[in-house]
């Protein structure tokens, strides 16, 4: 399959780390410039940069979303959850180039991404 994201501009939300910074790293390597939004400004200015050193195209936008989860127990359950289930940041990577590769007569408007141990 050839590479169709030279050319192509990406906003990424949550950039600063896990999905979002696996996403931003395969798609400027493919090509793509990448529009980085996250909340921690400092780890979306230093993936920018070296983005850029790597000879990608990034710009880093600070974010203003919700901390944390406040509740100790909503947090908790949610942090065991991903603890039980979490897939590796770099899968959702290859899902998301692989939409975003496609020829522009293919339209991929919807890809179900989890985790195989997650019952439905």
């Amino acid at each position: 399959m050839g590479n169709n994201l030279a050319g192509k501009v990406i906003v990424i939300t949550g950039a600063s780390s896990g999905l979002g910074e696996a996403t931003a790293r395969l798609l400027s390597a493919q090509g793509a410039t990448v529009v980085l939004g996250a909340r921690r400004i400092d780890r979306i200015r230093s993936l920018a940069d070296e983005l850029t050193r790597d000879g990608g195209k990034a710009l880093a936008v600070a974010t203003e979303l919700p901390n944390s989860v406040t509740e100790p127990d909503v947090a908790e359950n949610i942090h065991r959850m991903y603890e039980e289930m979490a897939i590796p940041a770099d899968s959702f990577a290859r899902a998301v180039a692989f939409a975003m590769s496609q020829p522009e007569e293919v339209d991929v408007n919807e890809i179900l991404f989890r985790p195989t141990r997650q019952e439905l």
